[in-house]
């Protein structure tokens, strides 16, 4: 059996295998004209979204070298933090080298890292005996390495490694 549609604009019914209406040319199928209206509006959505992006790329771009040094100064401190952490002295006085050389980090926060690092390597050093040169020696460069003008971690430093070459 054969419905009848009604078109929705004028009102003229017609067989219901026509898409449009033969009256005033109205599409009559709901689904492929709501699929081409979503469809077309997703293609809106996306046109405007890479043109906003673009346009923030082109005009509004933030400054790509200084974010590059702030993110190489959290790393620096984050790493930092973590040899300190880990207890891994030499390598934190070596970052602390790098670190001066190249003059990447506030001053003021390295030398409490420095610190930090020096009362870490006394207390260690405190509970070493004397007849454990090598680990004495190596404790006391580091300190030398981190205060070069502190003539007590000098001394030490030369003590022990008289020993280590007797």
């Amino acid at each position: 059996m054969v419905e009848l549609k009604k078109c929705r604009k004028c009102g003229y019914q017609f067989l219901s295998r026509g898409k449009k209406c033969p009256n005033c040319g109205t599409v009559v199928n709901g689904r492929l004209r709501l699929l081409k209206i979503t469809i077309l509006a997703l293609l809106v959505i996306v046109v405007f979204e890479r043109g906003i992006s673009f346009l923030n790329d082109q005009y509004f771009k933030p400054d790509s070298k200084k974010s590059v040094e702030i993110s190489a100064e959290e790393y620096h401190y984050q790493r930092l933090s973590s040899l300190v952490k880990n207890q891994r002295y030499g390598q934190a006085v070596k970052e602390i080298e790098w670190i001066k050389k190249h003059d990447r980090l506030d001053y003021n926060i390295v030398s409490i890292f420095m610190k930090n690092i020096s009362n870490r390597l006394i207390e260690k050093v405190s509970k070493i005996p004397v007849e454990k040169t090598e680990e004495n020696y190596t404790i006391y460069e580091l300190l030398c390495r981190l205060e070069p003008e502190n003539d007590h971690y000098q001394n030490k430093k030369s003590f022990y490694q008289n020993r280590l070459n007797n």
